[in-house]
């Protein structure tokens, strides 16, 4: 009798054996593999699901990378497990296999991950480079050189603008808050065309959107435009408002 090892759980465990000769490696390699796959699959879009809520910055590429090195690790550890004890691996074997084979799909799931979202990130960029039109004339002139690129900013990211009190909402945000009105010009150059700066209006936008980004032509700070024809309004949601001293 060939004895192909151990399945265990809360209420004990049972010999799982065979009559017959051992597996052929080919056929334990494929029910492993086959195991190792459906366990990954399952826990990487189980954490991918849990972590979705994470956004902008390193959140999305985070979750990315989290989620596929947990999905590495389950799957890896399955495969070492099951292929252990198809072999006729005792329990210790199978543990140690699962052990290795859950840092092996790690390292994998990290790597995958990564790349992955590199993948994504750029595909994003030049996918929406492609899609805004160049500007030209004084609102390219806006930008340090003229030269900008296009970035697309995630639902919830803050911009602040500052602004005359009863100027509204325009196309023009900026990245960092200003604390004086001459710490508003300083940053965005706002005084050379014709803006006051009065109060410091912080917006939150409430969906994905795609905008011009660069640094601020005689300012220090950076900004974000918004494309010709896309009302301010429809898609940035005021949450505060300050007075400049």
């Amino acid at each position: 009798m060939h004895h192909y090892g151990s399945l265990c759980n809360k209420g004990g465990c049972v010999q799982v054996s065979s009559d017959g000769p051992p597996l052929p490696s080919w056929v334990r390699t494929g029910i492993a593999t086959a195991a190792s796959v459906i366990t990954q699959t399952v826990v990487t879009g189980g954490t991918f699901v849990g972590c979705t809520a994470i956004t902008g910055g390193w959140g999305a590429p985070a979750c990315a990378v989290g989620s596929w090195a947990a999905g590495g690790a389950a799957g890896g550890a399955t495969y070492g497990w099951l292929d252990s004890v198809l072999s006729g691996g005792n329990d210790a074997d199978a543990a140690s296999a699962a052990a290795n084979g859950a840092l092996v799909g790690t390292a994998a799931g990290v790597v995958g991950g990564g790349a992955g979202a590199a993948g994504s990130k750029i595909l994003g960029t030049i996918a929406a480079r492609a899609a805004l039109p160049k500007l030209v004339g004084s609102i390219a002139d806006s930008f340090a050189g003229g030269a900008y690129t296009t970035q697309t900013s995630r639902a919830g990211t803050t911009f602040y603008r500052a602004e005359g009190a009863k100027q509204g909402i325009g196309s023009f945000f900026g990245f960092a808050k200003p604390a004086t009105a001459s710490d508003a010009d300083k940053l965005y150059n706002i005084v050379k065309w014709g803006n006051n700066a009065d109060v410091v209006t912080t917006y939150r936008l409430t969906q994905d959107t795609t905008m011009y980004v660069g640094d601020v032509a005689g300012g220090t700070g950076r900004q974000a435009l918004l494309p010709r024809g896309t009302d301010p309004g429809s898609i940035f949601a005021q949450i505060d408002q300050e007075s400049l001293p």
